[in-house]
């Protein structure tokens, strides 16, 4: 390859300089792929055109140069074709790592803002009967609420539509009203329009294939806190994370007596707001920790079923966005 290209740098060379490479990746270590997709990016007399079935040099690539095959159709990323603006490509070429160039290659997509959602996610989907590894779904975190950027590389500008569906699957974030218990100062959701809270989030993200999905009430913990067995189950996991983590029989002997207190309360929604505040807010446990050890217990628990699951109004928009993702609607 190094001799071919020279070959074309020949000043006598009147010909096409133009160079194919099909799956640069078969055969080199993935070092070394990036080291020579960062030389081939800087060659400006040469028009190289690659083949890859690699995230590792998909996150390497400029995005501006990427084009997309799907459904027999191309779609080039480059600036006018799709609703990215030049700030979102410096964004992208930021953050956009390997993990999250995964997507590039996904038959969907499920866009999420933290570890727990991705955690989580795969499991609940095996419950109901979809795997997500099977469908060819990528599940992309973000890190943060910047759905805005990643969701236009699947909006496009120039009339073509990519028809890969993408869920973006976001909280809700306004406090429930039991926490006026708690702290009468905070807006809760009798300060807001819910409804229209949901709407301004979907107004916002969605277009073409990318669909939103909020949580109906305050974030996924709580959402999943609503139910008495999915409860259980975090609480659960709670116990496990205080025990990798060393806290010692004392602070978790306090955190047990602390929860046995808030199940004695009166219903659903003032249990699953106290347990929030005592287990997230202030002992801040690691929400990525206890989502790990929850997908396992879930996993291995009979008793939560498909059926189970699709009842549990706090959590259908988590089973929404799977099914639309794996064409399962």
């Amino acid at each position: 390859m190094a001799s071919e290209l020279l070959h074309l740098e020949r000043k006598d060379w009147e010909g096409l300089k133009l160079a194919l490479i099909e799956e640069i990746e078969a055969h080199l270590h993935p070092q070394i792929q990036l080291r020579i997709i960062e030389s081939l990016q800087e060659k400006n007399d040469i028009q190289l055109i690659m083949t890859t079935h690699s995230p590792n040099i998909g996150s390497k690539i400029k995005l501006k140069n990427l084009f997309i095959c799907h459904n027999g159709d191309v779609f080039p990323m480059g600036q006018g074709k799709t609703k990215l603006d030049e700030s979102d490509y410096k964004f992208l070429e930021r953050f956009l790592d390997v993990t999250k160039a995964n997507m590039f290659f996904a038959k969907g997509v499920i866009l999420v803002e933290g570890w727990a959602e991705e955690l989580i996610l795969p499991s609940l989907a095996k419950k109901i009967g979809i795997n997500l590894t099977e469908k060819g779904i990528s599940i992309v975190n973000v890190g943060n609420t910047a759905f805005l950027r990643y969701c236009k590389i699947f909006q496009r500008e120039d009339g073509k539509n990519m028809s890969i569906p993408v869920a973006v699957i976001t909280d809700l974030d306004i406090k429930p009203d039991e926490y006026k218990q708690i702290d009468s100062s905070k807006k809760t959701e009798r300060d807001f329009c819910i409804n229209g809270e949901i709407n301004k989030r979907k107004e916002k993200l969605e277009g073409q294939s990318v669909k939103v999905f909020v949580s109906p009430h305050w974030t996924l913990e709580y959402c999943l806190m609503l139910d008495n067995k999915l409860r259980g189950l975090l609480i659960d996991a709670i116990k496990s994370v205080f025990d990798e983590e060393k806290k010692g029989e004392t602070t978790l002997k306090n955190l047990e007596e602390e929860i046995e207190d808030i199940l004695n309360n009166s219903y659903d929604a003032e249990i699953a707001t106290h347990l929030y505040h005592t287990i997230f807010v202030k002992r801040k446990i690691s929400k990525a920790s206890a989502a790990q050890y929850f997908a396992e217990l879930l996993e291995n628990n009979n008793s939560i079923n498909k059926e189970y699951l699709e009842n549990i109004e706090s959590i259908q928009y988590l089973l929404e966005a799977i099914k639309y993702v794996s064409g399962s609607e």
